[in-house]
């Protein structure tokens, strides 16, 4: 990022007196560093009033151990869920999106170990975070940037825009990662793959209106325009292969090196992420009508559906050479997170199915987080949060938890 810095150090009261560190760029970006030894550091939560009603913008960011209890939470600005991508780890350091209403959204990092906070960028319009081989990737509409994600410092950064859609509408943000390349799919037609530790566009590939959907697959870029399929080499942008998908517009999810799509037509089909040859297809599922996500561990997939009403979360295990059902298992969740594979456990979350109303009338929905066996479907451990599970990112260093819902309180 170029422009001139100005740099400030100020004390912010954060509920305690808080040393930090304050830098405002050319850009109209704000960091803001923290002491790494003030034991008592805390991030600012947004709280405002309107008539007889108070908005509260807080929730929290978990870190999970293997045993299902909680490490660390710290409170943090409202965690958007708008993002394909809202937690990445990168090494020890655990970060997430945030939005607060003054300066929109931004990224909050902490020690993944002791839950400090170590930094806070705001003003970046992002909406999704990936972790590359070059530092954490922040990613929206108007750009994307590079940042070290010790420090918050800014690398390289471009300007979009960036072809993002309304995930209201089912849709998702047009790009991938996280691998050493990024490829990017923008406004006029092309999809370039940039050097994530320069910026610098390596290769370009012309695309259609009609792109819906792009998923990466181990080192494979997939996209679906309408019916078709297309599948890139993600270092050099050559096409491996074309395939027909089962519906126009599916519901796609990656299955390590190969492609799940889920169709309006009730057919789900698992194709070659190499060739495009299609592996095997099924028209019988025990619930749901969308794939929320998939993931692929030993010679099975999880397969998470979501269904059109409250409580119908189904998650399957579908033998990945032949489509067979392993096990099937309902989940009293409302709607899910998609799947991630913790350390040999199979962990989706979401608002648990039973909810109370309080006084207010304002529904406060607790959250749950469900740890099975991938063999076998059992339960292993529940844990439950203040807030719905958005997101769940796991990496060897640890599992993180974003659970998030703001809350209004009337008189």
């Amino acid at each position: 990022m170029t422009g001139g810095v100005r740099l400030a150090c100020v004390v912010v009261v954060l509920g305690a007196l808080v040393a930090a560190c304050t830098t405002d760029d050319s850009a109209g970006e704000l960091l803001k560093v923290f002491d790494s030894a003030d034991e008592s550091a805390a991030l600012e939560i947004d709280e405002f009033e309107s008539g007889p009603c108070r908005f509260d913008y807080r929730a929290e960011l978990s870190h999970v151990g293997d045993d299902g209890n909680v490490v660390w939470t710290q409170q943090v600005p409202w965690i958007p869920d708008r993002g394909r991508a809202p937690l990445v780890i990168v090494g020890d350091v655990a970060l997430t999106l945030a939005y607060r209403e003054e300066t929109g959204s931004g990224v909050v990092a902490f020690d993944l170990d002791t839950g400090r906070p170590m930094w806070e960028r705001t003003r970046l319009d992002a909406n999704v975070l990936l972790a590359s081989s070059a530092g954490v990737l922040v990613a929206g509409e108007p750009n994307i940037g590079l940042y070290d994600p010790a420090t918050g410092a800014a690398g390289w950064n471009l300007s979009g825009p960036f072809v993002t859609f309304d995930v209201d509408q089912g849709a998702t943000e047009l790009l991938v990662g996280p691998q050493s390349l990024v490829p990017v799919v923008d406004f006029s037609g092309r999809m370039v793959g940039y050097d994530a530790a320069t910026g610098d566009p390596v290769w370009e590939e012309p695309v259609s209106d009609a792109v819906s959907d792009v998923l990466l697959l181990d080192g494979t870029v997939a996209l679906a325009e309408g019916r078709a399929l297309q599948l890139v080499d993600q270092t050099t942008g050559d096409l491996l292969g074309r395939s027909v998908l089962p519906g126009p517009y599916p519901s796609m999810a990656s299955a390590g090196s190969d492609v799940l799509a889920f169709s309006a037509e009730d057919r789900l089909m698992l194709i070659d992420g190499q060739t495009g040859n299609e592996i095997w297809t099924r028209t019988d599922f025990p619930g749901g009508d969308r794939v929320n996500g998939a993931t692929a561990s030993g010679e099975m997939i999880h397969v998470v559906f979501d269904g059109p009403g409250d409580d119908d979360v189904v998650a399957v295990a579908y033998d990945q050479s032949t489509g067979d059902v392993v096990w099937s298992l309902p989940l009293r969740l409302d709607y899910s997170t998609k799947p991630a594979m913790s350390n040999g456990l199979l962990l989706i979350g979401g608002p648990a199915a039973t909810s109370g109303s309080g006084s207010t009338g304002i529904t406060d929905q607790p959250g749950l987080l469900v740890a099975l066996d991938p063999d076998t479907g059992t339960t292993v451990w529940t844990q439950d949060f203040r807030d719905p599970p958005i997101a769940v990112e796991s990496s060897p260093a640890g599992t993180l938890v974003a659970s998030s819902d703001p809350s209004i309180f009337c008189d």
